[in-house]
């Protein structure tokens, strides 16, 4: 079996390392105009990789770079755009969560003021425990018991 190795048309070789670089320049904070002038000094210093470039080749490079850029700043844009998304989807959660405790410890409150009303001594246990529930363990929720089975009851799951 024979292989042969493919190679494109008309770019040389040092391509692919000035792709490389240009993405650690873009990294560094160069913009378009500073890779521009960056590319054109090397150019005339006649540096190693830069020596047999052609006009072709530089064009190619400054369109590389206007990819890099444009694909990095999408990058951002959508990682902004999650991070927005999460926090309005907490404060959705959160206010949902503190309505929902907020009406079951209002229950709570008004079921302990009518036992407290009827007075009696075979009450008090009941008494007992939902004053604990309310104000010692803070669970007024019912069928919660973590942070978990409170996101499940929130999102009705």
């Amino acid at each position: 079996m024979v292989y042969v190795m493919v190679q494109k048309v008309n770019v040389t070789p040092n391509i692919k390392t000035l792709k490389k670089l240009s993405v650690k320049l873009f990294k560094a904070g160069y913009d378009l105009k500073r890779y521009e002038v960056y590319l054109n000094n090397k150019i005339e210093k006649e540096k190693k990789f830069y020596k047999n470039l052609t006009n072709e080749d530089i064009e190619y490079l400054l369109n590389n770079f206007k990819k890099i850029e444009t694909y990095f700043n999408n990058l951002n844009a959508m990682k902004y755009e999650d991070i927005k998304f999460r926090k309005k989807q907490k404060r959705n959660y959160n206010e949902k969560k503190n309505g929902i405790i907020h009406s079951e410890k209002l229950n709570k409150q008004n079921e302990l003021k009518v036992i407290a009303k009827n007075n009696t001594k075979y009450k008090f246990h009941e008494w007992e425990n939902i004053y604990n529930l309310l104000y010692q363990y803070n669970k007024v929720v019912p069928r919660t018991y973590s942070k978990e089975s409170m996101r499940d009851f929130v999102y009705g799951g």
